[in-house]
């Protein structure tokens, strides 16, 4: 082990001769060619003959072109003259992935390296070619046979026979190499180490022989010393490290995958490691700024979804609302739901959910769009009917529908002097109702809930100039109106009508102490989502009306004069901030 590969006096070449390498190279993984400037193979090793589907002696001798697919072998063969005319090193991983075809007609993925070979008997270049269509299964297989192929004797009997050509193919290789000491009661020393692994590690070739393994790579003493016993014990032969960063004198970041094969004596002990090392930096730095992007992405779109979503004040006159809010499960934080109530003249109060198709920024910037003039023609005394028809006719007007297609929306006016509810739906899920007086024949008092018959018309934005109906029911005082998207009930391959009776079910389940607080039962709702898999956004409101007839008659008139009287302050500024602008919100 002192020296394993001496130093003598180089003779002349023999016609190029592949007996030296060709069982060194039979170990190898990844499929090997040589190749020579006139793009005739001279040597392929047995990985190649099962990539490639051809038998060595069929392969060797043919031109490399029988492995390029029909349409591209004319482009590749000028290529490669063009090589030959200036042959570099070119790593694994470099470029796109390449193709190539195999015996049986098959095209498959692969990427390869290239190393310029001279010798006394012309230029050739070795090209290592890696399968890249089942790398996982691939990967597994080849470990495997890497274990069964480093059989002791024969790596032995190999390294020793490698002559000149072996030396060279160590040295060019386009990964990192090395020959560890692995001998027991011996620190794990560099014997030999290639140009590839200097310059991953910062350090000239000729000094890192007698250097210790462990200074370049960064691993848990604790870790090192149970990989070390088990080689001893004969338990480990291969040992494969993913991701390690590697310790370089500048401190510059370097990441690598290393794969280290044990190659033991005549009595079984470890004797050497052959070390192979796989620089990684270019992917994991790709892989840590994409992360770093959608981390910011996620930010920006977490800050511009808080100052989309209105703020819903908890009292409105009679009635106290909670909202909530839950964006896709898909990364996505932007959405196009959203909920509001509005104080209108003459005491009313309103109350919208929407819906627009999508997600992201196109969505989000409609909605805020159709939430701007919602408030704007309701708080000017425009009925339900009559803002979906504007809304639509907004929609076909505007450049709003060739950015999105439709939306959905149900907007509903509650007069509080007559416990009267008119609404309009446009296309969107029904509201429903919670009796204002529970049930307890099962000993629980629960309350009834049942769906607000959805009257309207189809979506905005599909039908130009359709016009809206409206219909009204009564809202009993004690009752509870429940808005929501359909983000709380709709999931891929599930009946919508069937998910729209569990959430029934769920809430009719409900104590009477839960959906009795208008906040406690906000929340209950969006818990009877599915949750996992939800591919929506989700937009819930809910209106508990607790009307007092004489707080209500004089909102009423509060809200035809526009004049505050006596002691009603109170309603007067819930009146006012109901219908500012959202970032007026105090």
């Amino acid at each position: 082990m002192a020296d394993l590969f001496p130093a003598q006096p180089v003779p002349p070449l023999a016609p190029y001769d592949t007996s030296g390498v060709e069982a060194a190279f039979d170990s190898v993984l990844d499929a090997v060619l040589v190749v020579d400037d006139g793009g005739v193979v001279v040597y392929a090793n047995r990985a190649a003959e099962r990539l490639f589907g051809y038998p060595q002696p069929e392969l060797t001798g043919a031109p490399v072109e029988i492995l390029v697919p029909e349409p591209f072998r004319g482009p590749h063969a000028d290529h490669r003259r063009h090589y030959a005319a200036g042959p570099t090193s070119r790593p694994m991983g470099v470029g796109p992935p390449l193709t190539a075809v195999r015996r049986d007609g098959a095209v498959f993925p692969l990427e390869i390296s290239l190393a310029p070979m001279p010798t006394a008997d012309g230029s050739f270049t070795t090209v290592v070619a890696r399968d890249l269509s089942a790398r996982s299964a691939e990967d597994t297989r080849r470990d495997a046979e890497l274990r069964a192929a480093l059989d002791r004797r024969a790596l032995e009997r190999e390294l020793l026979a490698s002559d000149h050509r072996f030396r060279v193919a160590f040295e060019q290789a386009p990964i990192g190499m090395a020959l560890v000491d692995a001998r027991p009661g011996r620190e794990r020393t560099i014997l030999r180490a290639n140009a590839t692994l200097a310059e991953m590690l910062g350090v000239p070739a000729d000094e890192l022989k007698g250097r210790l393994a462990r200074d370049f790579v960064r691993r848990d003493p604790g870790d090192q010393q149970v990989d070390r016993e088990r080689v001893e014990s004969g338990d480990l032969d291969q040992l494969v490290l993913d991701d390690v960063r590697l310790r370089r004198p500048d401190g510059g970041q370097r990441w690598a995958t290393v794969t280290s094969s044990v190659v033991r004596d005549a009595d079984g002990d470890p004797d050497y490691l052959v070390t192979q090392v796989v620089d990684v930096t270019r992917r994991n730095q790709a892989e840590v700024a994409a992360a770093e992007r959608n981390a910011r992405d996620s930010r920006i779109a977490r800050v511009l979804q808080a100052s989309l979503v209105p703020y819903v004040p908890r009292r409105v006159g009679p009635v106290r609302a909670a909202s909530r809010y839950r964006p896709a499960g898909h990364g996505e934080v932007v959405g196009g739901d959203w909920s509001d109530v509005l104080s209108l003249p003459d005491g009313r109060i309103g109350v919208v959910v929407g819906d627009v198709a999508g997600h992201g920024i196109e969505s989000a910037a409609t909605m805020t769009r159709l939430r701007t003039a919602v408030r704007m023609l309701a708080t000017s005394g425009v009925s339900p009917a009559g803002v979906m028809r504007r809304l639509n006719d907004l929609m076909h007007e505007t450049d709003m529908v060739s950015d999105i297609d439709l939306a959905t929306l149900v907007y509903a006016q509650l007069d509080p002097g007559t416990d009267t509810l008119r609404y309009c739906s446009a296309g969107h899920l029904p509201l429903l109702l919670l009796a204002a007086e529970p049930d307890d024949m099962d000993g629980t008092p629960r309350r009834a809930v049942s769906p607000v018959p959805a009257v309207g018309g189809p979506p905005i934005g599909v039908i130009p100039e359709w016009r809206y109906s409206e219909q009204a029911v009564t809202l009993e005082p004690g009752g509870t109106l429940i808005g929501f998207t359909d983000g709380l009930i709709e999931r891929r391959g599930e009946d919508l009508d069937m998910s729209l009776l569990q959430l029934l079910d769920g809430l009719s389940a409900l104590p009477a102490s839960v959906s009795g607080d208008v906040e406690l039962l906000a929340d209950a709702v969006l818990d009877l989502s599915p949750g996992v898999g939800a591919e929506d956004d989700i937009a819930v409101i809910v209106l508990g009306y607790a009307p007092d007839r004489e707080a209500v008659d004089d909102l009423a008139r509060v809200g035809g004069s526009g004049r505050p009287t006596g002691g009603l302050i109170d309603l007067i500024d819930l009146a006012e901030i109901a219908v500012r602008p959202p970032d007026r919100w105090a």
